[in-house]
């Protein structure tokens, strides 16, 4: 009896997971690497420019095929031009939630978790971050693909730009303020 609950457990499993399958046409890779060439943009004044951001990335599967991560390294140095500047080096994990593919084009949101090391002053502290965005990726060939993604990373401390802030002086999505203060 045991065996043929096992055997019926086992076969609405395979019926289940078959058609799950079929409908992701995109078959995402057990494990990938990337690097990527973007835009940031600090979110701390007006002044505020578009610089570079580098990064390079593991993509790996975590429940095939709807949630991947990415484990992912980078490099930025935010600028606003007399007010300040913040050298960043980024490390985050984050969670591709694919709600659907199809054939050639696999839609994603993200969320994660990272952290930035400021390299202004010397050492300083790990700050905390949360990347959130969406994207895609879609395949040129077999063995290639090409990402797109635009997001927020949303630092849960606002001691990156090390500027001395009143109270009222916050962050525009969050009510973050200073706790420390380096710079007059």
């Amino acid at each position: 009896m045991k065996q043929v609950k096992l055997f019926l457990l086992l076969f609405g499993l395979l019926v289940v997971y078959n058609p799950a399958k079929a409908e992701f046409g995109f078959d995402n890779p057990s494990m990938a690497f990337g690097v990527s060439l973007g835009g940031a943009i600090g979110d701390n004044s007006s002044a505020d420019k578009l610089v570079l951001l580098y990064r390079g990335h593991f993509q790996y599967k975590l429940i095939s095929p709807v949630v991947l991560g990415q484990l992912s390294g980078g490099y930025t140095k935010l600028n606003a031009s007399d007010v300040y500047t913040a050298e960043l080096f980024i490390i985050e994990n984050r969670l591709l939630i694919i709600p659907f593919s199809l054939e050639n084009l696999n839609p994603y949101i993200y969320s994660g978790i990272g952290a930035t090391k400021t390299n202004n002053l010397g050492p300083s502290n790990f700050l905390p971050m949360v990347p959130i965005g969406v994207g895609f990726q879609t395949k040129l060939g077999s063995q290639l693909l090409l990402e797109a993604s635009g997001g927020y990373n949303l630092s849960l401390s606002d001691d990156l730009d090390e500027l001395i802030r009143s109270d009222s002086d916050v962050n525009s999505l969050t009510p973050l303020k200073s706790r420390k203060s380096r710079k007059k």
